[in-house]
């Protein structure tokens, strides 16, 4: 698990952030196990968002892409759970 920077968000993956992707995940990340992590986490007062959709293009209202060169521009994982 990661904690976000900011806020109650957490994102729970198999190993290292990135190393498996979405489909790798579901075959290896058996459905009851991810269930029970994601309500204990909501009983922890955390929010637990997909892995998959924090590597996409971050789109949000900062200024944080006019940081980055556009041939990798940030993501939401960026925004969310990396060192800004």
């Amino acid at each position: 698990m990661t904690v976000s920077n900011f806020g109650n968000l957490t994102a729970v993956t198999l190993g290292n952030p990135g190393s498996y992707d979405a489909d790798e995940e579901r075959e290896l990340f058996q459905a009851p196990d991810r269930h029970r992590i994601d309500g204990a986490l909501e009983v922890l007062g955390y929010v637990a968002i997909s892995e998959h959709l924090l590597w996409t293009r971050y789109d949000g209202v900062s200024d944080l892409v006019s940081s980055y060169p556009p041939k990798h521009p940030p993501t939401w994982w960026t925004r969310f759970f990396d060192y800004l």
